[in-house]
């Protein structure tokens, strides 16, 4: 039986999955943690394309709001047999508003109506941006790494909030409500005029610089100011499929809005109000998925089975949010779940324990703060036996498209059974030029280059800074970085990062193609937002009161602990360094849920 079958059998078990994979039209679905979203949203689409309901050339568009997840979306759809470029579009907000709205609106529009030639702002340009507008009403641009962060932060939030689409330099609002150092030191800030400065300073540059807030913010003025492109839109994508929809930007929620009121798509979109957590960091709200849903004119379908953790665990996790959501395990599995209160001094000590006794789990560790898995990294990478990756390395960045390829390269060269050649074609096409040539030649040619380039390279345990050097030398050559630095700056800058750490003899000159390229691991390391979609037979959750209250948002921070504690299949540790709200939540609950020592 093939896999679409398979999870069609499957889904007729639930009666909720059931009703949603049936129905007609468009769809909003409340899913809680483990209630089999994904597995959902790829299938319906898969029947969508299985069934000819999307005809060729049109195609049906699945959006998500980062890289891993779209990476995510795509295994799933190779799985069901039907990923194929051709048929549909995978990929984040930002890269469907670049590649299927921006760049078409700079062909078919009257010149000036949007840049014709843009690139994607760097850092230290939205840094000198953010300066000069603050120095423009006579404030100073903050020297501390946090609190120039705090600027950005509510800036972004700020124009995705109170943007108004038919005049791209107003905004409805000029005194947002804003938080740490901008509430603190910019109280008496037009940000109005911070928004309007900041984009004027961007676009002069040459070519025009845009943000990721404006790239949505110019896709949403252009399908408002322009219906015909709206209307080209809809009919090449009929069928929009969301996931994770409660932490998409307010923007794209107003844009898939508008094109649903007009009657020119259809929309199948899963999310959780409850699992909102980036509501203070890009105004993100847990009401918009309700709003969607009175825009389709359908009633909410809520998954209520959870497959992947036990009953006690549930229901812990909800104990913590603070709400009741009434969701039924589906295993018979029993769980666990401690609480230690211990010292700082003693974590390490605590994390060693609960590995030893579950050598034959996956284990995460989850922690608020980046600084505090970094110093965790570090100690546990010196017990030579143990199995660890992080999402993040300590020592380099890799938030860039260029660092996530070159990551996949790696995996690829180290033999990875999950990562295949072709999933490499894009982005090197998209790196050299060639994805909008229709010369077939052209791209063979620049396919077969880069596996004659990187087929002697397929050697786990070969040095990384001599792996490095010959990727430099055959596949990311000084001309064709050259080239690319002019569209993204970022993802240049953080590749010469690495190569200095990796020829440091103190940081990564030991490392191999295979530990660049690791993955996965029996022991992974991550924050509580970015485990978000991600799951572990046990996860060790460490100081859930280090979250900072957030005045604006007063239920995010048990949103974010909802997040963390409720990844765990089958144990539960709850690491406890400080005694406050959830430390003291957790001492109330009964012992048949919790073990508190």
């Amino acid at each position: 039986m093939s896999e679409y079958l398979k999870r069609i059998s499957c889904i007729e078990q639930d009666k909720d999955q059931r009703a949603a994979l049936y129905a007609e039209g468009s769809q909003v679905m409340i899913a809680g943690p483990g209630t089999g979203k994904t597995y959902l949203l790829t299938t319906k689409a898969a029947k969508l394309l299985l069934e000819e309901k999307i005809k060729y050339p049109q195609k049906l568009v699945c959006i998500t709001f980062s890289r891993e997840l779209a990476n995510k979306l795509i295994k799933e759809f190779q799985e069901l047999g039907v990923y194929d470029p051709e048929r549909m579009y995978v990929g984040t907000i930002h890269a469907f508003c670049i590649a299927e709205i921006i760049i078409p609106a700079t062909n078919l529009l009257p010149i000036g109506s949007v840049p014709q030639l843009f690139r994607i702002a760097s850092q230290q340009e939205i840094q000198n941006a953010l300066s000069s507008s603050l120095k423009s009403q006579g404030k100073k641009f903050p020297s501390k790494k946090k609190d120039a962060k705090n600027v950005q932060s509510n800036l972004d939030k700020f124009r995705r909030l109170h943007y108004k689409p038919d005049n791209q330099t107003e905004f409805e609002s000029h005194f947002p409500e804003v938080d740490g150092y901008s509430l603190n030191s910019l109280a008496d800030l037009n940000w109005a005029k911070f928004a309007r400065d900041y984009h004027e300073y961007l676009l002069k540059s040459s070519p025009s610089s845009l943000d990721f807030v404006e790239v949505e913010m110019l896709s949403l003025r252009i399908l408002k100011e322009y219906p015909q492109l709206a209307t080209t839109l809809a009919a090449a994508y009929p069928w929009w499929f969301i996931d994770e929809y409660q932490d998409l930007s307010p923007l794209f929620h107003r844009m898939v809005c508008s094109l649903l009121e007009a009657r020119q798509i259809s929309v199948f979109a899963i999310g959780d109000p409850n699992q909102c957590i980036y509501e203070e960091l890009q105004g993100s709200k847990p009401a918009n998925i309700h709003e969607l849903a009175q825009v389709t004119g359908n009633q909410v379908i809520k998954l209520r089975t959870n497959y992947r953790s036990p009953q006690k665990i549930i229901d812990f996790s909800e104990k913590i949010l603070d709400n009741d959501n009434d969701y039924q395990s589906s295993t018979q599995n029993v769980g666990a779940i401690e609480a230690n209160e211990i010292r700082v001094s003693i974590i390490q000590d605590r994390i060693n324990e609960i590995i030893t006794e579950n050598k034959a789990s996956k284990i995460a560790i989850l922690a608020s703060s980046r600084s505090m898995l970094e110093t965790l990294i570090h100690k546990l990478e010196q017990i030579s036996d143990l199995d660890i990756t992080s999402d993040k390395n300590p020592e380099f960045t890799s938030n860039t498209e260029l660092l996530g390829w070159l990551q996949q390269l790696a995996q690829w060269c180290s033999g990875a059974e999950k990562v295949y050649f072709y999933e490499l074609l894009s982005f090197w096409h998209a790196f050299l030029g060639t994805d909008q040539s229709e010369n077939m030649s052209e791209r063979f040619e620049a396919e077969r280059s880069l596996f004659t380039a990187l087929w002697s390279q397929r050697d786990a345990s070969m040095p990384l800074s001599t792996w490095l050097e010959r990727v430099k030398n055959t596949i990311l050559t000084s001309d064709r970085l050259s080239r690319y630095k002019h569209q993204r700056p970022d993802d240049v800058k953080e590749l010469g990062e690495l190569i200095k750490v990796v020829n440091d003899p103190l940081k990564l000159q030991s490392k191999t193609v295979g530990w660049f390229g690791k993955k996965e691991s029996n022991i992974f390391l991550t924050t509580f937002h970015s485990s978000k979609g991600l799951q572990f037979d046990t996860t060790i959750v460490i100081d859930l009161d280090s979250l900072w209250d957030s005045p604006p948002n007063p239920n995010l921070k048990n949103r974010i602990a909802y997040v963390a504690v409720s990844r765990a299949k089958e144990k539960l540790y709850v690491l406890i360094l400080k005694k406050r709200k959830f430390a003291k939540k957790i001492e109330q609950m009964p012992s048949s849920i919790v073990t508190y020592r």
